[in-house]
């Protein structure tokens, strides 16, 4: 048995898979933790109006950006299940290069809707000119960030971006220290963003060596988008993507810089959830997606959404007993507003994560019931543009809204045969006792 046991673990620690979800899983609370850190400097140091004004510029990045993710998951799944990896990389590289050189026009039009952003988006002259050169930089880095993970580089992928995100850092611990003001922040988040398209460049070519004669064809490229499956994924994490993203644009747009600031604290106690957690979602849809242990899975996910909904009642309580130690302690006075909606953060924060991972199982499951989300974000836009007239109507909005998807999401999810039995059996036992 011991034998066994030492075998099993000498596998796994040679398995490439096994030790790239460690790494990526390390990182993940790394850059996390980094992050975080990063938002707590920026509160102390610029206050309410600066934490708002950093928080909407990175939404605004996320949400341009949707379609890079996209394609990012097709490439690394494509890149993954090839025979021949890095010579599919390559042949994707010199059509990237090719399309790069043809439509090079289309990245200076994007550039120059910089001075224009001010007016239409509420963010200063030096976030607005930020917006394009980061979407720029996410263009033309988007090929090397999959092609890392795709290529199994995840040692390389894991480096670069733990570098990225200590220089952001850099910006805002400069600013802490009183060397600096915003615009110092925003340099080094362009800076941040451009170094990794250097770096992810220089590992590429030095791992991927190969010439080739011919790039792949623009009708081989538009057949790797042409599924079912990348159609649900486009549609679900999309809507999951805007949800965690465009009520802080709108508070931005239609409220005070202070009162943005204010929200963007709220929205970061809500989600620390989903820093915690975070990884769990990731592996549990590769475990959904997985044949192996498939009479599990609803076991396993049912387990898990009851852990989220008391993770986020346990929350609540440690909100309520030291929420406003934590908001003095780490953001400072200014910030004494957002203590009273604490408990709220909780509420949302547990939903929201509920609502992703539910999402996540059906997406796995190819489930037209992951589409849930996108179908009803018109009714969550809606209500953003008619109902609102303060932060905490917002915050109302954004609790119902995953509420009501989340108990959707469960009426789909609980209306089997299975659970019904697992239900029954957990009765039975209880009864017993």
């Amino acid at each position: 048995m011991k034998k066994r046991i030492t075998n099993l673990i000498r596998a796994l620690s040679i398995n490439l898979f096994v030790r790239g979800g460690f790494l990526l899983t390390g990182a993940n609370f790394l850059t996390g933790f980094l992050n975080y850190l990063f938002n707590i400097f920026i509160g102390r140091s610029l206050g309410p109006e600066g934490l708002g004004e950093i928080t909407a510029l990175f939404s605004y990045l996320v949400v341009i950006s949707i379609p890079l993710g996209i394609f990012n998951t097709v490439l690394i799944q494509k890149m993954s299940s090839h025979n021949k990896p890095k010579l599919f990389a390559s042949k994707l590289y010199e059509w990237i290069v090719t399309m790069t050189k043809k439509w090079w026009i289309i990245l200076v039009f994007i550039l120059l809707t910089a001075p224009f952003l001010p007016n239409i988006t509420s963010l200063s002259l030096a976030a607005s000119w930020a917006v394009p050169l980061l979407i720029v930089f996410a263009l033309l880095g988007s090929f090397y960030n999959s092609a890392l993970q795709g290529l199994h580089l995840f040692y390389w992928f894991t480096v670069i971006g733990v570098i990225s995100t200590l220089l952001k850092l850099t910006g805002a611990t400069i600013v802490f220290l009183g060397y600096g003001t915003i615009d110092t922040v925003i340099l080094f988040i362009v800076i941040s963003s451009s170094a990794p398209v250097l770096l992810s460049q220089y590992v590429f070519k030095k791992h991927v060596n190969i010439r080739v004669k011919k790039a792949i064809s623009n009708t081989f490229i538009r057949h790797l988008f042409d599924n079912r499956q990348l159609a649900l994924t486009t549609c679900s994490t999309g809507a999951l993507a805007l949800l965690n993203n465009v009520d802080i644009l709108y508070v931005k747009k239609m409220f005070s810089p202070q009162d943005a600031g204010i929200y963007s604290s709220w929205a970061l106690f809500a989600k620390l959830l989903l820093f915690a957690l975070g990884p769990i979602i990731t592996t549990s849809y590769i475990f959904f997606s997985s044949n192996k242990h498939k009479v599990n899975h609803k076991k396993t996910s049912l387990i898990l959404v009851l852990i989220l909904g008391f993770t986020g009642l346990l929350m609540s309580f440690v909100y309520q007993w030291y929420g406003a130690w934590m908001v003095t302690r780490f953001f400072g006075n200014a910030f004494i507003p957002v203590i009273p909606y604490l408990q709220l953060a909780a509420y949302y924060g547990s939903g929201y994560m509920m609502m992703i991972f539910i999402t996540n199982y059906f997406l796995a499951k190819k489930s037209l019931l992951s589409l849930t989300p996108a179908l009803l974000f018109p009714v969550y836009s809606g209500a953003l543009m008619i109902y609102p007239q303060s932060i905490k109507d917002i915050m109302h909005i954004n609790i119902v809204f995953t509420s009501v998807v989340v108990l959707m999401l469960l009426i789909g999810f609980l209306k089997t045969k299975q659970l019904r039995t697992i239900f029954r059996s957990w009765f039975e036992i209880l009864f017993q006792h």
